[in-house]
């Protein structure tokens, strides 16, 4: 997903829309405007009062595999604007599944950190069916699923013999396309698909020889074998259909609607001059960019 790119803007271009920004971020109101579902009763949570100083507090997923890189590249966005970063690592009731991303807390619970503790919220997927009161960013992160495979006379799908299986992570869209590819195929031309609850235990299985293959999101290939998917014996593979992407942002509350933008300015910068690419790579989640590219 292309996305446009800012304009260069001088220091005090920087430091006044970093004043105007701790303002907004100071007057928010006290009380709870948020509109539509899974807004949660006023006594089950304080709306925190906002400090004076140019601070935004950005809050990650501790348990989640993008943790330390989105702590960095919240501390990035914060420099970039001239403000002082407050990361807030959240602890939720249940553990992120290994390798993953996704956030388990209710949509409730993810408004009581806005209320008491963040002003946004790192790793949100660019979908459909937020909450009036809640809102997304561009994204920081264009993500791909892709295909592995540990056979080294592999070179696309069709030279997979149809009695081994592939491996896809279960309940995912790109696993919806897996299962609508095979259907698409004659009976006799199917491969068996094994479907796992989580990117680890794919990964495991393409690993130890239970799948030849498999449709694995790309940051967790990358984080499972440091970063050197080939060192541990996987090579990617074209896919014969266009994988779905996963898009992450920055989810803000939708009266803050200036930070949105703001943040937004910040991370068409960060991916402009690398700053995204690098800590990808410096924290296991892709291979280092070639020089001069």
């Amino acid at each position: 997903m292309r996305v446009a790119m800012p304009t260069a803007a001088a220091p005090r271009r920087h430091q006044a829309i970093s004043a105007v920004l701790a303002v907004l971020l100071c007057v928010a109101s006290s009380a709870a405007s948020a509109q539509g579902m899974d807004v949660p009763p006023r006594d089950v949570y304080q709306e925190r009062g906002r400090g004076q100083d140019n601070k935004v507090a950005l809050c990650v997923n501790g348990d989640a595999m993008m943790a330390s890189f989105e702590s960095a590249l919240a501390r990035e966005l914060a420099s970039a604007l001239l403000l002082t970063p407050a990361v807030i690592e959240i602890k939720a009731w249940g553990p992120t599944e290994p390798l993953d991303y996704r956030l388990p807390l209710t949509l409730e619970e993810i408004y009581i950190q806005f209320a008491e503790r963040c002003d946004g919220f790192m790793g949100f997927t660019l979908a459909q069916g937020y909450p009036e009161w809640m809102t997304v960013t561009r994204p920081y992160l264009v993500t791909r699923t892709v295909i592995a495979t540990t056979a080294t006379n592999v070179r696309k799908l069709a030279d997979i013999p149809v009695n081994r299986s592939l491996g896809t992570r279960i309940l995912g869209g790109v696993d919806n396309q897996v299962i609508m590819y095979l259907q698409s195929l004659p009976e006799r031309g199917r491969w068996p698909r094994l479907a796992y609850y989580n990117n680890k235990v794919l990964i495991d299985r393409l690993l130890d020889g239970t799948v030849i293959a498999a449709f694995v999101w790309e940051p967790a290939l990358y984080r499972a074998t440091g970063g050197k998917p080939e060192a541990a014996g996987l090579h990617i593979i074209p896919s014969p259909f266009e994988p779905y992407e996963t898009e992450l942002g920055i989810a803000v509350r939708s009266r803050d609607a200036f930070l949105s933008d703001t943040l937004g300015q910040a991370i068409d910068a960060l991916r402009a001059d690398g700053t995204i690419d690098r800590l990808l790579a410096e924290h296991g989640l892709a291979a280092p960019k070639a020089a001069g590219k």
